[in-house]
C-alpha cells in the first residue's frame, strides 16, 4: 500500500508493506507484515495510530521519517534488524503495551521527546519483587541524542499473562456490617490486560450472595453495595473476586 492519505483507516489485512507520504490522521490496525525492507514507512504528516500489528523478519519494522505524533500500542515487533527507526528531531513516538523481542536493535531514536512505557523487552534483566508483572527498575533505551527509559517494563508479553488482577485496596463507608444500614464498597483493581468483571460476595447468615460491581470512570474504582443484614448475623463477612481481560 502506497498512499497520500488523510483521515484513513487501514485494517484487517496481510500486505507486503505500507508507505504513507504527507498523510494525516491515519490508523493502522490488525495488520501483519514480514520479510520486507521496511514494513511501515511514514514520511512527514502527523497523528498516526498503529495498534495490534505484527511486524517481523524485516530490516525495519516501523520507519518514522519526520512524522509527528505517532502512537504504537498492543503490537508485536520481532525478528527485525531495527524494531523502530525514529528519525528527525521533530518526530515523536509514544509506545505502550507492545512486545519487542528477537530484534537486532529494538529502537533507533534521534528524537528527544519520545515516550516508552509498559512495553515488554526481551533483554530486560530487572526483577519483579511484588509480583505485579512490572519490573522494579526502568528499562534503558539509548537514543542518539538522549537516553529514554521505560519506567514500567513488562516482565512478560501481554499474551503470556499468568497473573490474576491485582487488588490494591478495598474501601467501605462502614467499619462493620450490620442489620440497619447498607455498606458501600469500593475497590481499586488493576491488570495489564484490563479488568473485565468484579464480584462482591457477602455472607447473609445462611449463604454467600454474589453481586457484580460496576466501574466508575470518575474515581477509577469498582463500586458495589451490601444491604443491611438479618439481625441474627453477628459477624458479617464479604470477599471480592476479579477477572482480567483474558478471562
Amino acid at each position: 500500500i502506497v498512499a497520500y492519505s488523510n483521515n484513513t483507516r487501514i485494517s484487517d489485512m496481510d500486505t507486503d508493506a505500507i508507505e504513507l507520504f504527507r498523510s494525516n490522521n491515519v490508523t493502522v490496525t490488525n495488520v501483519s507484515i514480514s520479510n520486507i525492507g521496511t514494513a511501515i514507512y511514514l514520511y512527514t504528516g502527523e497523528n498516526f495510530t498503529i495498534n495490534n500489528v505484527d511486524l517481523s523478519d524485516s530490516k525495519i519494522a516501523i520507519h518514522s521519517d519526520h512524522a509527528q505524533n505517532l502512537i504504537l500500542n498492543y503490537s508485536k515487533i520481532h525478528d527485525n534488524y531495527y524494531g523502530l527507526y525514529i528519525y528527525a528531531s521533530n518526530s515523536s513516538m509514544t509506545a505502550t503495551l507492545n512486545a519487542f523481542y528477537d530484534n537486532n536493535q529494538h529502537i533507533f531514536d534521534t528524537t528527544q521527546d519520545s515516550r516508552y512505557d509498559m512495553n515488554y523487552w526481551d533483554d530486560y534483566n530487572g526483577n519483579d519483587t511484588d509480583g505485579d508483572g512490572i519490573g522494579d527498575t526502568p528499562y534503558e533505551i539509548v537514543g542518539v541524542s538522549i537516553t529514554f527509559y521505560d519506567m514500567n517494563p513488562l516482565i512478560y508479553p501481554l499474551w503470556n499473562d499468568t497473573y490474576g488482577p491485582l487488588i490494591h485496596e478495598i474501601m467501605s463507608d462502614k467499619t462493620a456490617l450490620n442489620e440497619f444500614e447498607k455498606m458501600e464498597v469500593r475497590v481499586n483493581i488493576t491488570d495489564l490486560n484490563g479488568v473485565s468483571k468484579v464480584i462482591l460476595s457477602y455472607y447473609d447468615g445462611d449463604e454467600w450472595i454474589n453481586s457484580t460491581m460496576t466501574y466508575n470512570d470518575t474515581d477509577g474504582l469498582w463500586h458495589g453495595e451490601i444491604p443491611g443484614l438479618p439481625a441474627h448475623v453477628e459477624d458479617g463477612k464479604y470477599k471480592v473476586y476479579a477477572r482480567d481481560g483474558l478471562g
